[in-house]
C-alpha cells in the first residue's frame, strides 16, 4: 500500500467538514473502512494514509480529491453548502 504524508492541514479540513456535516468520527471511518483511531490521526495530521483512502474521505463530503488537497478550508465549507441547498 503507498502510503504518503499528508498535506499540512488536509486533516483540520477533514476534522472542518466532518463536523459541519454532523458526522460522528465512527460513521466516517465506516464509511471509508478504516478505524475511528486511524480517523482521528488522520484528522491531527499525526499519520500517513494513502492516496485511496484520501479519495474516499473526499468522496464522504462529494469532493474530489483535487478539492480537498487544493481548496481552502473556507472554500471547501461553500462547496459542501452549496451541495445541500
Amino acid at each position: 500500500m503507498n502510503h504518503n504524508k499528508l498535506p499540512a492541514n488536509i486533516g483540520s479540513k477533514l476534522k472542518r467538514l466532518r463536523e459541519m456535516k454532523r458526522y460522528s468520527q465512527q460513521y466516517v471511518a465506516d464509511a471509508v473502512s478504516i478505524s475511528r483511531r486511524t480517523l482521528i490521526n488522520i484528522e491531527a495530521n499525526a499519520s500517513d494514509t494513502s492516496m485511496g483512502t484520501l479519495i474516499s474521505l473526499a468522496n464522504v463530503f462529494g469532493l474530489s480529491i483535487t478539492d480537498l488537497i487544493e481548496k481552502s478550508e473556507v472554500e471547501l465549507v461553500r462547496k459542501v453548502l452549496e451541495q445541500t441547498d
